[in-house]
């Protein structure tokens, strides 16, 4: 009988009386399988995406060892593990890049990933046999892995591990969770001379193993912390935190890089050089600025660079001390302090009574704009803040010299200009109004109406006030002279009346009558009375009656006084009866205008407040309004005739025929 190969792992079995004089040797070898199938051994997988590893039979492979390191590759592989029959156990390590997945038959795979050490079992079940992950089934037990309680707990079901607490998985980073008592913590031992570090790697090489680090150096007693790689920070033994450098200025004349981005520490000297430093100097914490000449330097002040966007620049302060909010040239403004922006620009605000900016010159106050206490407003306040000058109030409402919005109505002293449009000022015991034109003549106030001119007030002549409307008005002459004109006072003679038909004076006071030119060079048609003109004229001195006015009776009653004269018809009558007209008679007059009438409501008195002006009680009445000619007047307007007479020449006409 032949010797044969058992399955496990491929072992000489002699037949018995064989092999004669070899036996021996062949002894020794099936030993050796046997202690190198407790081993270590490797194979080498090819860049390929199949691969057969043979455990040979009886003889020396590294393929039989129970721990099989897989190296080269080049890609994904599929190996195979032959022959079909042998039942054995693998540790495999894959030490190439790229997954490899074992395969014996047509049964189950195991794929170990890049870098993973797995333990696997094939069956040796033929062409349908199988390979399994030996420690799949273990999970279950090692879930709940737990020593002395608390000590130490393995959550292998969420990959946690907890210190000190029973349940990792509930907090933030859960990976380890350490937890401790008060003053406990965890603690990393280095040598007195050598250095402990707290690493954040994000690979296996260069300085991947270490992108961020927090380290201490033992021999300098100095705390380090690296962002990229690199040392950015540390703390050193006496507490100076230096940011961008390994060690402090320790004198002023010192030089400072230009890279340095911050140094807390002593006084330093000026005239440094491309740099910018927070210094702590005689319980002073300083921000200064070094440019790279004499005098030269400016400070920025950048925000909203959030979430990757760029930041803006928000404040500046340059070389000159000027402060730019909003700009990066506050010095082209003018002024230690320019504010440029939109909308609401700068807001000052007092947690409790009224917000104040003041104005100093050195260190005296000269003046202050102040908030109106409990209302909406703006006071104007002197230096010593002992009186107010002027508040723009709550209403809009502008008041010099006052508090009061309505010094005139309330006959108190001072100044407003109200929101709506109205100017009041009153003083005590002067003059409130000045106006003064320069150089020449002319308006000195233009009255308007929906922006259209009405009247003008000015001066003529150096010594004369004039008083317009269109271009009728009165001159108010130095030589005790009242003067119809027109434009900028200019004389208008024998051309504006006073008073009209439908508006008339009623007493005229005066020492003397009125004088009418007589002067035969002005005139023309010079006649003596005809005979039918003499009769009017005897007529007329028969039509004079006695009589009172109506308005006065309805006024005074009975004590209304008794009139002479003609009645206007009457000598318009007197002039028809001897084939004349009237109207060609200067003696008699008649005037037709059109009027309309209005009723206006009453209207109920208000008190003054600081606000508001009083109002006066009225009582309702009649508004009529009159118009010179039809066309004028509106629709539904009443047709007004009112016939008169000019008693100098009509006496003087009835004279004539005594």
């Amino acid at each position: 009988m032949a010797d044969v190969f058992s399955n496990s792992l491929r072992l000489r079995e002699q037949e018995s009386g064989s092999n004669a004089g070899t036996w021996g040797g062949l002894l020794n070898t099936t030993i050796r399988n046997i202690a190198s199938a407790f081993g270590q051994g490797s194979e080498t997988i090819p860049n390929a995406s199949t691969h057969t590893i043979t455990l040979a039979d009886g003889t020396a492979d590294e393929a039989r060892s129970m721990y099989l390191k897989c190296t080269g590759g080049g890609q994904a592989c599929t190996v195979t593990l032959a022959p079909n029959t042998i039942s054995k156990v693998w540790i495999i390590s894959n030490e190439t890049s790229f997954t490899l997945t074992f395969t014996q038959g047509s049964g189950a795979n195991v794929a170990v990933a890049a870098g993973s050490t797995k333990m696997i079992v094939t069956d040796g079940a033929g062409s349908g046999a199988a390979v399994t992950d030996a420690l799949s089934g273990l999970d279950a037990s090692l879930s709940g892995l737990t020593v002395d309680t608390t000590t130490l707990v393995v959550d292998a079901t969420n990959n946690n591990v907890g210190i000190g607490t029973t349940s990792p998985s509930s907090f933030y980073s859960t990976s380890l969770v350490v937890n401790v008592p008060d003053e406990d913590g965890i603690t990393i031992v280095s040598p007195t001379t050598g250095l402990g570090y707290l690493m954040f790697a994000d690979g296996t090489s260069g300085n991947a193993r270490f992108r961020g680090f927090i380290g201490y150096e033992h021999d300098g007693d100095l705390m380090q912390f690296a962002t990229g790689g690199t040392e950015r920070m540390r703390i050193d033994s006496s507490g100076n935190a230096l940011v961008g450098r390994t060690d402090r200025l320790t004198s002023q004349s010192s030089s400072i890089s230009s890279n340095t981005v911050m140094s807390v520490h002593g006084p330093l000297a000026s005239h440094q050089t491309n740099a910018g430093i927070l210094q702590y100097n005689g319980n002073v914490f300083e921000l200064r600025a070094y440019g790279a000449s004499a005098g030269t330097g400016e400070m920025s002040f950048n925000t909203g660079g959030g979430g990757g966007g760029a930041d803006t620049e928000r404040m500046r302060i340059d070389s000159a001390g000027n402060v730019g909010i909003g700009t990066s040239s506050p010095s082209s403004y003018g002024g230690n302090l320019a504010v440029s922006g939109t909308g609401s620009i700068i807001n000052a605000r007092s947690s409790s009574g009224t917000s104040a900016i003041g104005f100093w010159e050195n260190v005296s106050s000269r003046f202050f704009l102040a908030t109106l206490n409990g209302s909406d407003g703006l006071a104007f306040i002197d230096g010593d803040g002992s009186s107010e000058r002027m508040r723009i109030d709550s209403s809009g409402n502008f008041c010099v010299g006052t508090t009061n919005p309505a010094p005139v109505s309330n006959n108190v002293q001072g100044v407003s200009i109200r929101s709506f449009g109205e100017l009041q000022a009153s003083r005590d015991n002067a003059a409130t109004l000045y106006l003064n034109r320069k150089t020449s003549d002319g308006t000195l106030v233009v009255l308007r109406r929906d922006n259209a001119d009405t009247g003008y007030i000015g001066t003529e002549g150096g010594d004369s006030l004039f008083i317009i409307s269109g271009n009728s008005g009165l001159r108010f002459a130095a030589s005790n002279r009242v003067i119809p004109c027109g434009t900028n006072g200019a004389v208008r003679d024998n051309i504006i009346d006073l008073g009209s038909s439908s508006a008339r004076f009623d007493d005229v006071f005066a020492t003397n009558g009125t004088i009418q030119t007589s002067d035969r060079t002005e005139k023309q048609d010079i006649n003596s009375l005809s005979d039918a003109e003499q009769r009017v004229a005897v007529a007329a001195k028969g039509l004079m009656r006695k009589f009172r006015w109506k308005d006065s009776v309805a006024e005074k009653g009975e004590e209304a006084r008794i009139h002479f004269g003609i009645m206007a018809q009457d000598l318009q009558d007197a002039f028809t009866a001897e084939g004349l007209d009237a109207g060609q008679y200067a003696m008699f007059i008649s005037n037709t205008w059109w009027e309309t009438q209005t009723e206006v409501p009453a209207v109920e008195a208000v008190e003054a407040t600081e606000d508001t002006e009083a109002i006066e009680a009225t009582d309702a009445y009649i508004l009529t309004s009159t118009y010179d000619t039809a066309e004028e007047a509106p629709e539904g307007a009443t047709e007004r005739t009112r016939l008169g007479v000019r008693y100098t020449e009509l006496l003087a006409f009835i004279i004539s025929a005594i």
